[in-house]
């Protein structure tokens, strides 16, 4: 009698386990170069321009060595300096009213300065813009209804194809991503936004960073991958379906690009209009401007199924276009 009882539970238990539903794998594709806080500071250092270096600076002091020299100012009478033809500092015994003249002078000419820099606004993508620590991270993420879509093997091709290891290479890269993506507007199904800027670039960095892993694990696997400075493309075989599997209802395509703007690149995204006028900004970034640039999409191979609660369970935040 115990036997059978036995026999009954480990049937049942068998029974159970073999029609529990088996939950789908999902895979996800991704690109990802450069760098927000390591990025270089571009510096005017250039052999074709004279104050770059001080000995081919023709307006150079040459009194003293290299300290700083002293202005001729005219005063008095003769057509000389200071009534004497010496130079201002050289003269033995200039009276106190000559110092002040002196003083009062270079005052003026350092204010006039400051004043004229204070009001110079640096623009994204400048010098100043580069050398300060104000960035901006933006993200867009947009969901396509995956029949017949091509979106899929659009993003397979431009990671197997362009690399991405210096500024240009990555500009390139979210020009062909950005036009991928406007060339598509009738199977956009939802969206979701973000643009702010950062005082400093080490929290801009770790937001970036924080979002991609945020993305990165809504997927089992990580098929299709390219990374600055990796010479190949890793390309992992496709997840074995399960018969309940399903071809995939949505693909969900997230950017993330870390930028020298200076104030946020767009407003929140809530029709296509303004999600196309967004992604054109996103395309114009020069290649000064770009500083890390991310493109992830799940699920990677079209095989595999990413439907409607899917979507509900892992996009929450992506609002219908």
């Amino acid at each position: 009698m115990k036997r059978n009882l036995l026999s009954l539970g480990l049937m049942a238990i068998a029974l159970v386990t073999l029609t529990a539903p088996v939950e789908a794998k999902r895979s996800g594709g991704r690109s990802s170069g450069g760098s927000i806080e390591r990025a270089p500071v571009s510096r005017p250092d250039s052999p074709n321009n004279p104050n770059s270096n001080p000995n081919n600076n023709p307006n150079r002091n040459n009194y003293g060595g290299g300290g700083p020299g002293y202005v001729p100012v005219p005063y008095g009478g003769g057509g000389g300096f200071y009534g004497g033809g010496g130079m201002a500092g050289g003269a033995i015994g200039r009276s106190l009213f000559d110092w002040i003249m002196l003083l009062g002078l270079m005052g003026l000419g350092t204010g006039g300065m400051l004043m004229y820099f204070s009001m110079q606004k640096p623009k994204a993508g400048s010098k100043l813009a580069e050398m300060n620590d104000l960035v901006t991270f933006s993200q867009i993420q947009v969901g396509f209804y995956a029949t017949d879509c091509p979106i899929q093997k659009q993003l397979t091709d431009i990671v197997e194809t362009l690399q991405n290891d210096d500024s240009r290479e990555r500009l390139e890269q979210l020009q062909a991503v950005t036009l991928a993506i406007l060339r598509q507007p009738k199977f956009w199904s939802h969206v979701k936004s973000s643009s702010e800027t950062f005082k400093k670039r080490s929290e801009a960095q770790a937001s970036f960073n924080s979002q991609s892993m945020v993305e990165r694990r809504k997927y089992d696997q990580e098929s299709l991958t390219r990374r600055a400075g990796h010479e190949k493309v890793v390309k992992l075989a496709p997840l074995t379906a399960t018969e309940e599997d399903q071809p995939a209802a949505y693909v969900v395509v997230s950017l993330l690009v870390g930028s020298t703007h200076d104030q946020p690149l767009f407003e929140p995204i809530h029709s296509a209009e303004s999600l196309r006028s967004a992604l054109e900004k996103l395309s114009g970034m020069t290649q000064q401007e770009l500083l890390q640039f991310e493109f992830i999409w799940t699920p990677q191979d079209p095989s595999e199924s990413l439907g409607s609660e899917d979507l509900l369970v892992d996009f929450p935040d992506l609002q219908l276009v």
